[in-house]
C-alpha cells in the first residue's frame, strides 16, 4: 500500500520545489531587463498581484477565515511584508550599485548561517553533527558556481548586501516561530501585498512608479514573476517551513541558485564552466547528504499549525 511521506520529509520536498521556482528570477528577470523596466515597478508589482490573487484564492476557498484571522497574526504579516520581504529585496537590489553581481550573490547567500546563529537561541533548534556537513558543502559549491569578478566600490554597498542576507533570515526565523499555518492563506495575501504597496511607493518617491507602463511592455515577465516566483514559490516555501527547522529550510533554499544555473542553461543558453560543474555537484552532494542525515535522525515537533 502506498504510504505518504512523514511531515518532515514533505516539509523539504515543498521547500526543494521552492526552490525551483525561485530558481526563475533569474530567467523571467532577464526578460524584463531587455525591456528596459524598472526593478522596483518589477518587484511591486509582482507582489502586490500574488497577494491579490492569493486574496481572492482565500476568499473563494474558505470566506470565513479573513473575519476569524486574529489582529496579531495580521500585523506580524503587515511586518514580514512591508518591513521583512521588500527591504530585503531593496537592500540586495542596492547592493548591486556598488558590488559585482557575484559577491552580491554570495553575500545574500549568507543567510543560512545567520538562521543557524540565531535559531539556536530564538528556536531552540540545534542539528546534528551530520547534518551540519552539509553546510560547508553547500556553501562550497555556491562558491564555486558564483565565483568570478569581485568588485567592492563602497563599503556602503557591502553592508547592503550583508544586510540582505541577514534580513532574510530573520524573515524566515519569524515566520518560523509566530506565523500559525492554519492562517497560511490570508498571512501570505498581506505578506506579498504589503511588500509590493511598499516597493511601488518607494520607486515614486525614487522618481515616480511607471505601473501601467510596466504593464503593457513586460506583462509576460510580471506574469511569470507573479506566478511562479511568488504565488507557488512563497507558499510552497511557507509550507514547509511549518514543517521543518528554519536552519534547514534554509540549506535546502540553497537549491534556488541551482535550478537558476540549469534553467539559465536550458532556457537562456547560457554556458557553463568545469568550475560551476563542481560547484553544483558540491552543493547537491551537500543537500542529499543533509536529506540522509535527517531521515536518520529521530524529528523534533514541528511548529504549531
Amino acid at each position: 500500500m502506498f504510504k505518504l511521506a512523514s511531515p518532515h520529509r514533505q516539509g523539504q520536498l515543498l521547500v526543494l520545489c521552492a526552490g525551483l521556482c525561485f530558481g526563475f528570477l533569474g530567467y523571467f528577470g532577464a526578460q524584463a531587463q531587455q525591456l528596459n523596466v524598472k526593478i522596483a515597478d518589477l518587484l511591486g508589482l509582482r507582489f502586490l498581484l500574488a497577494g491579490l490573487i492569493m486574496s481572492f484564492i482565500t476568499l473563494l476557498w474558505q470566506p470565513r477565515m479573513w473575519r476569524s484571522w486574529p489582529r496579531r497574526q495580521f500585523f506580524l504579516a503587515l511586518g514580514l511584508g512591508a518591513g521583512g520581504y521588500a527591504v530585503f529585496s531593496m537592500f540586495y537590489f542596492t547592493s548591486l550599485r556598488g558590488l559585482s553581481s557575484s559577491l552580491a550573490v554570495l553575500l545574500l547567500y549568507t543567510y543560512p548561517l545567520f538562521v543557524l546563529a540565531l535559531g539556536h537561541f530564538l528556536l531552540q533548534e540545534r542539528p546534528s553533527a551530520k547534518q551540519l556537513i552539509s553546510l560547508p558543502l553547500a556553501l562550497g559549491g555556491l562558491l564555486l558556481i558564483f565565483w568570478g569578478e569581485i568588485r567592492v566600490e563602497s563599503l556602503g554597498a557591502f553592508l547592503f548586501g550583508l544586510g540582505s542576507g541577514f534580513l532574510y533570515a530573520l524573515y524566515i526565523l519569524f515566520s518560523r516561530k509566530y506565523l500559525r499555518g492554519e492562517w497560511l492563506g490570508p498571512a501570505l495575501s498581506v505578506i506579498q501585498m504589503s511588500a509590493g504597496v511598499a516597493l511601488l511607493i518607494t520607486s515614486e518617491i525614487q522618481g515616480g512608479a511607471r505601473i501601467v507602463e510596466t504593464l503593457q511592455v513586460a506583462w509576460l515577465p510580471v506574469l511569470g514573476l507573479t506566478l511562479v516566483c511568488s504565488l507557488l514559490a512563497m507558499g510552497l516555501f511557507q509550507l514547509g517551513l511549518s514543517r521543518i527547522p528554519a536552519w534547514e529550510a534554509s540549506l535546502i533554499g540553497m537549491s534556488e541558485p541551482l535550478a537558476a544555473m540549469w534553467i539559465g542553461t536550458l532556457l537562456l543558453n547560457e554556458t557553463l564552466s568545469s568550475r560551476q560543474w563542481l560547484g553544483g555537484a558540491l552543493a547537491l552532494a551537500g543537500l542529499a547528504l543533509l536529506a540522509w542525515a535527517s531521515s536518520t535522525r529521530p524529528q523534533p515537533p514541528t511548529a504549531p499549525t
